[in-house]
C-alpha cells in the first residue's frame, strides 16, 4: 500500500471555488481511486490544499491516473487556480494501520522530519517504537516514510479536536523525556503546517 500526498498552491481568493469545482468532479475520479482525505492550510504556507490518495502500489496508481485522464469530466476545470503542484509517495509505517475514515478531529497538523540518508532507517525504526506512546497526546491520522518526492523524510499527520488542544498537547509533549528521546539526535530539519479538513473529506 502507498499513499500519495499531493500539495497544491492555490491562487489567493480562489480556494473556496477550487474546492467547489473539485467536489463537482470528484465522483468521476473516485471511479478509479477513492479520495483518502482533503484539507486546506490554516497556519503555515497559506492558500494550500493537501489531499491524500491511497493505492495498492505504483502500478495501480499509474492505471488509475491513466483512466482518470481519459474521462472527459476529470480533471476539474480549475485553470488559473492551481499555481504549483507537489506529489510525495508515502509508505505507511506499521504504527498507523489502515488509512482512517470519519471524524478524527476538527484540527490537523502535518509534520515533516528530515534526516541524512544514512540515518533514515534508524529514524523509521525509532518512529515505529515511539508513535504508540505519542498517541497519549493526540490521534495519529497518518505516518509515512517518503521515498518519492523530497527523500529521507518522515511525514506524520495528527488530529486534534481544536488547535487549542493541539497547543496544550504539544506543551505536554515537550516536557516528556520519553518522547523527546526519539530521533532528536539525528534530526536535520522539522517543519509543519496546520490544516482544516474540508466538509467532503473522508477523514475529518
Amino acid at each position: 500500500m502507498i499513499h500519495e500526498i499531493r500539495t497544491y498552491d492555490i491562487r489567493v481568493g480562489t480556494v473556496a471555488e477550487y474546492e467547489r469545482r473539485l467536489v463537482k468532479a470528484l465522483p468521476f475520479s473516485e471511479k478509479y481511486c477513492p479520495l483518502g482525505g482533503f484539507w486546506r492550510t490554516d497556519v503555515g504556507p497559506l492558500n494550500q490544499v493537501v489531499h491524500i490518495w491511497p493505492y495498492d502500489d505504483l502500478d495501480q496508481r499509474m492505471a488509475a491516473r491513466t483512466a482518470r485522464f481519459t474521462d472527459p469530466y476529470w480533471p476539474p476545470d480549475v485553470d488559473g487556480m492551481v499555481l504549483r503542484q507537489a506529489s510525495e509517495m508515502g509508505h505507511p509505517l506499521s504504527a498507523m494501520g489502515d488509512l482512517k475514515q470519519g471524524h478524527l478531529g476538527n484540527a490537523y497538523e502535518l509534520r515533516y522530519y528530515s534526516y541524512a540518508p544514512k540515518d533514515i532507517a534508524e529514524a523509521i525504526t525509532r518512529w515505529e517504537e515511539v508513535l504508540p506512546y505519542r498517541e497519549n497526546f493526540g490521534t495519529l491520522a497518518g505516518a509515512w516514510y517518503i521515498d518519492v518526492g523530497e527523500l529521507d523524510k518522515i511525514a506524520i499527520l495528527w488530529a486534534y479536536e481544536s488547535f487549542n488542544q493541539r497547543d496544550e498537547q504539544m506543551k505536554a509533549v515537550s516536557k516528556d523525556s520519553k518522547y523527546a528521546s526519539g530521533t532528536s539526535h539525528i534530526l536535520l530539519r522539522r517543519e509543519n503546517k496546520l490544516l482544516v479538513p474540508a466538509d467532503f473529506s473522508p477523514m475529518r
